[in-house]
């Protein structure tokens, strides 16, 4: 929702997604160099009262969204409900469209279930929470990269394809990495590495 929210805003302003994005990374890198060192200090209760103080604040600042903008999207998508219906039956029928949702269904489904398994396999082989979240640093650092270089490509290929075609290569790569690489240091630095430059794709 948040994404889609940002890239309704920024549509107007006929901004880059991706110059805005960055900055979300930026401050997630902070947060985990931090975190790397707080970690000794500060208990995990702590850390999660602050991270919902921040994350009260994110949306504070949804308030000031520039609202004349969707009331003015709001205006222009008063259909009647067949052409609605229609409008759904249509985006179904677009290839493109049934590519990018199947695409984002294994990708990011797999994902999703590789983040919450991955620390737990490392933790398992070793791996301290404040080296874990010092290489999720170095991952996050590589996807800002990715980020940058994504501009780039699209630019070049003309195609939304390409970058999302790569990102998905990587990520299968960081999935064979975690199956058979059996170091926990090596594992968690080029998996980190390849995680991150598929997720900035």
């Amino acid at each position: 929702i948040q994404d889609a929210t940002l890239s309704m805003s920024l549509k107007k302003h006929m901004a880059n997604y991706s110059t805005v994005r960055i900055f979300g990374s930026l401050a997630y890198l902070v947060a985990l160099l931090c975190n790397s060192v707080v970690f000794k200090y500060i208990n995990y209760q702590i850390l999660f009262l602050i991270s919902g103080c921040c994350m009260f604040l994110a949306f504070a600042f949804l308030f000031s969204l520039d609202k004349d903008y969707y009331d003015e999207k709001r205006d222009e998508q008063e259909e009647t409900k067949e052409e609605i219906k229609e409008e759904k039956r249509s985006l179904f029928r677009n290839r493109a469209f049934i590519f990018v949702l199947l695409f984002n269904l294994l990708t990011i489904g797999s994902y999703n279930v590789n983040s919450y398994y991955y620390p737990m396999y490392l933790n398992l082989l070793g791996i301290l929470d404040t080296t874990y979240s010092l290489f999720t640093g170095l991952g996050v650092g590589v996807e800002t990269i990715a980020l940058f270089l994504c501009t780039f490509i699209f630019k070049k290929s003309k195609s939304y394809k390409l970058p999302l075609l790569l990102g998905g290569l990587f990520r299968v790569i960081f999935c064979l990495c975690v199956t058979f690489i059996k170091d926990p240091n090596v594992l968690i630095a080029v998996g980190m590495v390849f995680n991150g430059i598929g997720t900035g794709l």
